[in-house]
């Protein structure tokens, strides 16, 4: 009986060349549409598992913000515990911008108890983890540049700000330009220190960086 419902099926089909296209690659539907089951299927298990996982990560986060960075920053954890701490943060966790404000806190505080260094080096661990024309990399980066300078690393300072100015995020553009020509001229290198405040008074003329940048340009 199931045979014959089959064969009136097929018969049907037959009568159109859409029905005799399906007749003829009927198997190759059918294990497509399997596939497609199970792609799908497995696309909502990939999902939940996904939304658990960023689920448990913000999770993490906040404890450490609470337990970790706003301790340190509230005087309630010592440097040592905090550095420590910080410097073992799981990779997946590191990077995380919801932790950015507390952490920049925690960072000028650092600062102030004279461990640049050790700020500075927090700071390149996670700016590594963003995309380099996101708001993250260039706040991570506008916090980095005076900091190496101010431990002597000048190339350092010159290759972020750099980097800064070659973003497409037009912040602080006239202020960059400023700074890197004064760490030029920190270098000895005027051609460039003068290169770059001649660019601030031709583009940015109204700026307070182009009434510094003129008096800088009258010491070389």
């Amino acid at each position: 009986m199931a045979g014959e419902e089959t064969q009136t099926l097929e018969q049907t089909l037959e009568k159109t060349d859409f029905g005799h296209v399906i007749n003829e690659n009927k198997k190759s539907i059918l294990i497509a549409a399997a596939v497609l089951i199970v792609l799908i299927g497995g696309y909502s298990v990939w999902n939940q598992m996904a939304k658990k996982k960023y689920e448990d990560n913000l999770a993490q986060v906040y404890t450490f913000k609470t337990d970790v960075v706003d301790k340190y920053v509230d005087g309630k954890l010592k440097e040592d515990e905090f550095l420590t701490k910080i410097n073992a943060l799981p990779a997946h966790l590191k990077g995380q911008p919801t932790l950015l404000p507390s952490l920049f806190a925690a960072i000028d505080k650092l600062v102030k108890s004279n461990k640049t260094k050790e700020a500075v080096a927090i700071l390149e661990g996670w700016s590594s983890q963003f995309n380099k024309g996101s708001f993250n990399f260039f706040f991570v980066g506008m916090r980095l540049a005076p900091m190496y300078e101010n431990i002597g690393e000048v190339d350092k300072s010159i290759a972020i700000t750099q980097k800064l100015i070659a973003s497409s995020i037009d912040v602080a553009k006239a202020q960059n330009y400023l700074n890197l020509g004064r760490l030029y001229m920190s270098k000895g290198d005027n051609t460039k220190a003068k290169e770059n405040f001649d660019y601030i008074l031709k583009n940015y003329d109204n700026s307070q960086a182009a009434k510094l940048a003129k008096l800088y340009l009258q010491s070389l």
